[in-house]
C-alpha cells in the first residue's frame, strides 16, 4: 500500500497480508516554494490535555520544518511542533506572550528524506512530573534523550484549543517563510485525551511501525 503521491510506499504488511491491512487512503504533497498549508480557526477546547498524530515524509532539508502550529491572531502566545532549522531536531516551542515559555527538543536529528515516519505529540500539563507534560513519539517509541528541557508548568495552557485560535498544519503561523517540504497524511487531533501511539499504529513481527485505524485503548493512558 502507498500513500497517494508518495515516491516511496509506506508498507503496512508484507506479501500475503498486504491486501487486508489497514490503508491510509489519501496524502498531500507540500512544496515549500508554493507556500502551501492547511489552517482552521477553532473554538475553545481543552488547553491542558490533547494528542496530535500524523504521518510525514520529508522531501528536503531546508529551513525550519513546521508540522503543527497554533496561535491567536498570529500573535503570542504561539506554539509550534516542528523540525529545527539548523539542527533538524524534533521540537516544540511556545512563545511567552506574558506566559511561561516552553522549549523541548530531541537530541536525535531527523535528516532522512527517504522514509515515512509517524509522529505523536502529547500535551498533558496536569501531570505532576514536569517531563511527563510534553511527550514526543516517533514510530511508536518515545523520545527521552533531550537537548532542550524547558518544560511547561503544571496546568499550563497551550496556545492550541483557545477560543479563536488558528491551528495550522505544515506552516509556521508567525513566519511566512516557514513551510514544510514533504508529504503529510492522516493528521489526527484528539481533544481532552493524552494517548499512546498504539491508538494510531502498531508494530509488526519485523519491527516495522505501521498505521492502523484509530482506536481508543481501555483504559486510556
Amino acid at each position: 500500500m502507498g500513500i497517494p503521491g508518495a515516491a516511496n510506499p509506506l508498507l503496512l504488511r508484507r506479501a500475503a497480508a498486504a491486501d487486508t491491512a489497514y490503508q491510509i487512503e489519501k496524502g498531500l504533497r507540500f512544496n515549500e516554494a508554493d507556500g502551501s498549508s492547511l489552517k482552521r480557526t477553532v473554538g475553545k477546547g481543552n488547553t491542558r490535555k490533547w494528542t496530535f498524530s500524523t504521518w510525514i515524509k520529508r522531501s528536503a532539508i531546508l529551513n525550519q520544518g513546521p508540522i503543527f502550529s497554533g496561535s491567536v491572531g498570529n500573535s503570542s502566545p504561539y506554539q509550534e511542533f516542528y523540525f529545527t532549522g539548523s539542527t533538524d531536531r524534533l521540537a516544540t516551542y511556545k512563545d511567552s506572550g506574558g506566559e511561561a515559555s516552553i522549549n523541548v527538543a530531541t537530541n536525535r536529528k531527523f535528516r532522512d528524506t527517504g522514509a515515512w515516519m509517524h509522529l505523536v505529540y502529547v500535551w498533558d500539563t496536569e501531570q505532576s512530573q514536569d517531563s511527563e507534560r510534553v511527550r514526543i513519539y516517533v514510530n511508536g517509541k518515545r523520545e527521552t534523550s533531550m537537548a532542550s528541557t524547558t518544560w511547561p508548568a503544571q496546568y499550563a495552557e497551550s496556545a492550541f484549543n483557545r477560543d479563536g485560535s488558528v491551528n495550522s498544519l505544515f506552516y509556521g503561523l508567525t513566519t511566512s517563510n516557514d513551510h514544510f517540504d514533504g508529504y503529510g497524511a492522516d493528521p489526527i487531533f484528539i481533544d481532552g485525551l493524552a494517548l499512546h501511539p498504539n491508538c494510531f499504529g502498531s508494530q509488526d513481527s519485523s519491527g516495522n511501525w505501521n498505521p492502523k485505524e484509530f482506536a481508543l485503548p481501555a483504559p486510556n493512558i
